[in-house]
């Protein structure tokens, strides 16, 4: 079957509330064709787009949580296409054109006349319940029935099938068995009146010889696997060994005296285990340091508050910061993290501003005071000189 298919040749599309899960293609490889299983894409998203819209985004984007809330247990489905067939216009999902198209004999070359459904797993949503496909109740968390399809290859039930197809029929059954709740084998009267049952097989076993076309994989063997010699199993302790350690390997620096008695532990080298071999592990003290970093940009009013404001931050201010930058800091936040300091630079100032208010005010009535007597002396003088200079000129 090729791994190529127009929209025209597929016969999904003809069965209502059908979904493809798994396909089976086949490739050309290095050895010649290669059958392969694969999950398309396109089929999946769209039945994930029914069970939960907006859950599918890619094969590697899928929110399978939203998928946890439908509970779907589907019933799994195989056997003769026949049966199947008729299982499909029982639920209502075909009609009879399409029905005839399934059941459309492979030719020999194994090119398909016409439309054809490829061999794969197909979730099938009954039709019977489930009219419309968006009239499901989903926050009810259930979608039943839903029945799960293995849609076979020609003569796959065959005792004489190829080896790849009985691989691929054993790969299916696999996937069949793991993804549904239970399974249910539809015969067709052809399937059913060739099954070996109980009293054929008991013929065999009295000695009848089974006829010479029935396949060897038929028969079964009992074997019995016999206990030979008795081992005790125990465990033995040898005496061990010890590796000197250099002094190079061991840290050198000293650390804190106040963590000497935690760090001793850390410092200790330690074995690494290995399978073929093993290794020391060696600890090294590194005292802590401060890299500095200074920093100069122009920052707005609005992430300077959302720095002064970020408790993970720790702030130190420069020792020489003037006051119209440490007002502009408390403004944007630096309160928050020093409170009852800033409370305590505010009532500094106001008490300032009204030691300098105070004495402004005292000096000032001490200049109008002075002006006042001050005038009173020059109206005195500038009288005196008034009456000197009239008697000068009329005397």
């Amino acid at each position: 079957m090729s791994s190529q298919q127009s929209p025209e040749e597929d016969l999904l599309p003809k069965i209502k509330g059908a979904y493809r899960l798994l396909a089976l293609f086949t490739e050309q490889g290095s050895n010649g064709l290669v059958d392969k299983v694969v999950i398309p894409q396109d089929s999946l998203r769209n039945l994930i787009d029914v069970l939960r819209p907006g859950a599918f985004e890619s094969m590697t984007n899928i929110n399978f949580a939203a998928l946890d809330e439908v509970l779907l247990k589907p019933v799994g489905i195989y056997g003769s296409k026949s049966r199947i067939v008729e299982f499909l216009e029982e639920v209502n999902a075909i009609d009879t054109p399409t029905a005839k198209e399934l059941l459309m004999p492979l030719p020999l070359n194994g090119v398909p006349p016409g439309p054809y459904l490829r061999t794969g797993i197909y979730l099938i949503l009954d039709g019977l319940t489930q009219q419309r496909e968006h009239s499901m109740d989903l926050d009810a968390g259930l979608v039943q029935p839903a029945f799960l399809l293995y849609w076979p290859e020609e003569n796959t039930w065959d005792d004489d099938a190829v080896g790849d197809i009985t691989r691929n029929r054993t790969t299916f059954m696999h996937y069949l068995g793991q993804l549904s709740n239970q399974l249910v084998a539809l015969l067709s009267k052809e399937h059913a009146d060739s099954i070996v049952w109980d009293g054929d097989a008991a013929n065999i076993a009295e000695g009848e010889v089974p006829d010479s076309d029935e396949s060897d994989d038929d028969l079964v063997f009992q074997f019995v696997v016999q206990k030979t010699v008795e081992q005790e199993e125990s465990v033995k302790v040898h005496e061990g060994f010890e590796i000197p350690i250099s002094s190079e390997l061991l840290s050198t620096v000293d650390p804190d005296p106040q963590h000497a008695g935690e760090l001793d532990v850390l410092l200790k080298p330690r074995v690494v285990l290995g399978d073929t071999r093993q290794a020391l592990l060696v600890t090294e003290f590194i005292p802590q340091r401060r890299n500095p970093k200074k920093i100069t940009a122009h920052i707005s009013g609005m992430a300077l508050q959302k720095k002064l404001t970020d408790n993970g931050n720790s702030i130190r201010l420069a020792d020489d910061l003037r006051v119209e930058a440490l007002e502009i800091l408390i403004e944007n936040g630096l309160e928050n993290h020093f409170k009852s300091l800033c409370e305590d630079y505010k009532e500094t100032k106001r008490r300032e501003e009204l030691m300098v208010q105070q004495e402004f005010q005292s000096l000032c009535a001490g200049a109008e005071e002075a002006l006042a007597s001050d005038t009173q002396r020059l109206e005195h003088h500038i009288s005196n000189q008034l009456v000197q200079h009239l008697v000068n000129m009329y005397p």
